[in-house]
């Protein structure tokens, strides 16, 4: 017979305590996975509310040495600089309603459109005038130059034209009456208005509302303003030193001279002579210079440096013995016929002194910029603010 087989009891105890701690295992996980997905999605948001507020804005746009310029000072500088831009549309609108069309305004209305509208663009603008303030800073530190407090207020006050220092006008004395006339009976005129002085009070007005407008419209606060305006004192005080050793005097010469166009030579050469046999210069020069600007004053250019006139011009006065040249001189304007009046060392006029200082300066900035350590990113362009914005109702 057979053998049955074995049967193994079954507990349904213990198989039922045991399907329920794998259960509970599963649930705990899910729950446990829940959490992790849940914290991971906050994870995520809280590092991009911190990169967005925290790490963005102190990211650098631009670096000069081992000073960085990060973005939350360039956002408010663009800012500033938009502000800026859109006051001044408004202003040249306001002038085309009051006078109408007038070409100059509305040229440069389209102007400010094309840069406000130019984002990047005005983003760079703004960028490379920073670079150009750390560079400044630098220069200055290096030299232990700084601006003191007071010479920011001073700036500060000088945006407002306010001087406490301003002697207020004084008032004309009421006229003595006459007995001997009588006046005749009329109406009474209208009592000249007087100028308001502009007091300390009335400044502090103006400053206060201009802080909270810039700080409402840019978030540039007051001492953002003040750091702004101590980089343009120490701008003047660097290209005072960097333009110390600009010439104030050189060679000058003083000369005359007779312009006729380039297809009269044979008329030019009869006038040359002429002068050459001694008729009055000036005379001539009326008559026959085609250069408005001086003809009717003899023909005279005044005192001028090397360079400032065309080259043939040049070489011709600096070169020759002082009297009349005794050859045409061509350049592209014509044919001139010079007399030198005189040649030596003088001042520079202030106007042209003060602008070889501005190119010494400039030259110096430009070679500066080009410096490896100073570096301009473009990560920014995607994130450069547009606004404050023209309004629609601000168009012409």
């Amino acid at each position: 017979m057979a053998k049955q087989p074995v049967k193994i009891p079954i507990v349904p105890v213990r198989t039922t305590l045991k399907r329920g701690w794998g259960e509970a295992q599963l649930q705990q996980a899910l729950i446990g996975f829940a959490l992790l997905v849940v914290a991971l999605v906050v994870g995520l948001a809280g590092y991009g509310a911190l990169d967005e507020y925290v790490l963005v804005p102190r990211r650098a746009v631009a670096t000069v040495g081992q000073s960085a310029i990060n973005m939350l000072s360039f956002e408010k500088s663009v800012r500033y600089k938009r502000w800026q831009l859109v006051n001044e549309f408004q202003a040249y609108a306001q002038i085309l309603q009051m006078m109408g069309n007038q070409p100059q305004y509305a040229e440069r209305l389209k102007q400010l459109e094309q840069i406000l509208t130019d984002a990047p663009g005005l983003g760079r603008q703004v960028l490379a005038a920073m670079v150009d303030d750390e560079l400044v800073l630098r220069e200055a530190a290096q030299r232990g130059l700084a601006a003191s407090d007071a010479e920011t207020d001073v700036e500060m006050r000088n945006m407002f034209g306010y001087d406490p220092n301003a002697v207020p006008p004084t008032p004309m004395p009421a006229p003595t009456s006459d007995p001997a006339v009588t006046p005749t009976a009329g109406p009474s005129p209208s009592p000249q208005p007087s100028p308001t002085p502009y007091t300390a009070d009335a400044y502090q007005k103006n400053l206060g509302e201009f802080l909270a407008k810039i700080l409402e419209q840019t978030g540039l606060t007051e001492a953002d303003l003040r750091a702004r305006l101590q980089v343009r004192v120490l701008a003047r005080t660097v290209r005072t030193a960097l333009t110390a050793s600009v010439a104030t005097a050189e060679e000058q010469a003083h000369a005359r001279h007779i312009l006729m166009a380039l297809d009269k030579k044979v008329e030019a050469e009869a006038v040359l002579q002429r002068a050459l046999k001694g008729e009055d210069f000036a005379t001539l020069a009326a008559e026959f210079s085609t250069d408005s600007s001086n003809a009717k004053t003899g023909g005279d250019l005044d005192w001028f440096t090397r360079g400032m006139m065309v080259a043939p011009f040049d070489k011709a006065v600096f070169e020759a013995s002082v009297g009349l040249v005794p050859t045409l001189v061509q350049t592209d304007f014509g044919y001139h016929i010079i007399e030198v009046l005189g040649r030596e060392v003088r001042p520079l006029a202030p106007a042209l002194l003060e602008e070889r200082r501005d190119a010494t300066f400039n030259d110096w900035l430009t070679l500066q910029r080009t410096a490896p350590e100073v570096k301009q990113l473009d990560w920014w362009v995607p994130r450069v603010p547009t606004t404050p914005a023209l309004t629609a109702d601000a168009v012409p």
